[in-house]
């Protein structure tokens, strides 16, 4: 019920909303309002095989975010620190993107990525990239502007932050 409070209008990076099940389950479940399938690979569909998934795909659009603007990383490195990433892959690129960031100043998109080769996530960096036009949203492609990328940085993190927080909440007071 306070995930579909908090968040009923919310559109994950995937296109699914947050919202009454059809089949009249209660409030708050991840289902989808309308068909995503023909914007979406099937691969990146999967990611929105429920919560986690949803999770998943948020994190990968930061990260993409982060890849394609690697400018906004000294504005934004303290949130991105903090930001709670659930699969060890992503976490494990946060952290290397923030040693990098913290060694190196201006860096652009092709230095960055060369860092992140060094450093054993290439093959992240490539998986994560080549979904970038299956990415919905225009803020993560490089062609947006560093402003654009900064703000759309932000609102999906704190929506993630929001419902990752409310999802723990929940399965706590399933658990009382």
């Amino acid at each position: 019920d306070l995930l579909w409070e908090a968040f009923g209008d919310y559109q994950s990076p995937v296109g699914l909303r947050v919202g009454p099940s059809a089949a009249g389950g209660r409030p708050g479940r991840f289902e989808p309002r309308h068909v995503v399938s023909r914007r979406l690979s099937p691969d990146l569909d999967r990611l929105g095989a429920g919560p986690a998934g949803h999770a998943e795909a948020r994190e990968r659009v930061l990260l993409v975010t982060i890849l394609n603007h690697p400018e906004i990383l000294a504005d934004i490195a303290e949130e991105l620190s903090a930001a709670p990433i659930g699969s060890p892959e992503l976490d494990g690129l946060r952290a290397v993107l923030l040693d990098i960031a913290a060694r190196y100043a201006d860096l652009d998109s092709v230095a960055l990525r060369s860092h992140l080769t060094e450093g054993g996530f290439g093959d992240t960096v490539n998986r994560l990239t080549s979904r970038e036009t299956e990415i919905l949203e225009g803020f993560a492609r490089a062609s947006a502007s560093p402003e654009e990328a900064l703000e759309g940085f932000r609102h999906v993190l704190t929506q993630h932050s929001r419902i990752v927080q409310l999802e723990a909440e929940q399965i706590g007071r399933a658990h009382v």
